[in-house]
C-alpha cells in the first residue's frame, strides 16, 4: 500500500513539474493564434475570442522565411556533414592507430574547447574577409565545423575507446584496410554517439545567431535566427504576430529534439561513461 502510495505521489510531482514547464509554452502558443486587437482589448491573460492560424502565414509572407529556411537548412547540413565526416575518421585515428605524437594532437584539439567564440571572432572575420567568404555559407560554415570539432571528438573518441581492440586487430589480420574497419566495424558499434552528434550539431548550426549576425550581412544570405531578429525590430508592435514568427523558426529543432531526445541522452552518457 505504501509503495502503492508513493508510486502516485512521484507521478503527481512529475505531472505538476511537467505542467509548470508546459504552460508557459501553451501560453505561447495561444496568443501566437489570436488576433493583436484582441489582446489589446481583454489582455494577455484571457481566453481568446477568435483562434486563427492567420499570424503564422502573414509572418511567414512577411518576414521572407522561405530563403532564410533554404539559407538554414543548405548550412546546417554541410554543416553536420563536414563535422561527421572530420571527427570519426579523427577519433579513429587517436584511439586504434600507433602514431607519435597523438596525445599532442588531441591535447590542441580538445585545447578549443576554451576558447571562447567571443575572443576569436574579429581574428576570425578579418581572415574571412581576406579570402573574400564574407556574406557567403562558407563564413558560417567553417567556423562552426571549427568550433564543434573538439566536442565531437571528445565524445567520439571517448566511446571508440570502449571497443575492444581484439575486434580491430582481427580485422586488420582478415587484410582489412583502415578505411574499411573504419566504416564497416567501428561506424555500426558507435552509432549511439553518431546519433547524439548528429542531433546535438543539427541544433546548434540552427540555432546559431552570433556567427551569422557577423558574417552574413546581406539580407537574402542571412540565416533563420537573424532574419528573426531584423522581424522582430520591425514587427516589435505586433506581440502575436512575434510570438507566430518565432515559431515558424523553432518549430523543426522543437520536433527533433522531442524525436531523439532519448537517443541524445544515451549517446551523451554513452560517450562520456565508455572509455
Amino acid at each position: 500500500m505504501r509503495g502503492n502510495l508513493r508510486k502516485v505521489w512521484q507521478y503527481a510531482a512529475l505531472i505538476f513539474f511537467a505542467l509548470l514547464i508546459l504552460l508557459p509554452f501553451l501560453f505561447m502558443l495561444a496568443t501566437s493564434l489570436r488576433p493583436m486587437m484582441d489582446l489589446a482589448k481583454n489582455g494577455a491573460m484571457s481566453l481568446p475570442e477568435s483562434v486563427s492560424l492567420d499570424n503564422y502565414s502573414k509572418a511567414w509572407v512577411k518576414g521572407s522565411f522561405i530563403t532564410y529556411y533554404k539559407n538554414s537548412i543548405w548550412i546546417t547540413a554541410a554543416t553536420v556533414g563536414i563535422l561527421l565526416a572530420c571527427v570519426l575518421p579523427a577519433s579513429y585515428a587517436l584511439v586504434f592507430l600507433r602514431a607519435w605524437g597523438k596525445r599532442l594532437v588531441l591535447a590542441l584539439i580538445l585545447f578549443g574547447l576554451i576558447i571562447p567564440f567571443e575572443q576569436i571572432m574579429f581574428p576570425l572575420f578579418t581572415n574571412l574577409r581576406s579570402y573574400h567568404l564574407i556574406n557567403t555559407s562558407w563564413s558560417v560554415i567553417l567556423p562552426q565545423v571549427a568550433l564543434g570539432i573538439p566536442v565531437g571528438i571528445m565524445l567520439m573518441k571517448n566511446y571508440m575507446a570502449g571497443i575492444p581492440d581484439e575486434i580491430i586487430q582481427a580485422a586488420r589480420i582478415d587484410g582489412a584496410s583502415e578505411a574499411a574497419v573504419l566504416l564497416r566495424i567501428v561506424v555500426p558499434m558507435t552509432k549511439p554517439v553518431i546519433s547524439t552528434l548528429l542531433v546535438f550539431f543539427t541544433i546548434s548550426s540552427w540555432n546559431s545567431f552570433m556567427l551569422p549576425n557577423i558574417m552574413l550581412q546581406k539580407p537574402e544570405a542571412q540565416t533563420l535566427t537573424v532574419g528573426l531578429n531584423y522581424f522582430k525590430e520591425s514587427n516589435s508592435a505586433d506581440f502575436p504576430l512575434m510570438i507566430a514568427a518565432a515559431f515558424v523558426v523553432a518549430l523543426p529543432v522543437l520536433l527533433v529534439y522531442v524525436i531523439f531526445q532519448k537517443r541524445i541522452t544515451e549517446g551523451m552518457l554513452a560517450g562520456s561513461l565508455k572509455g
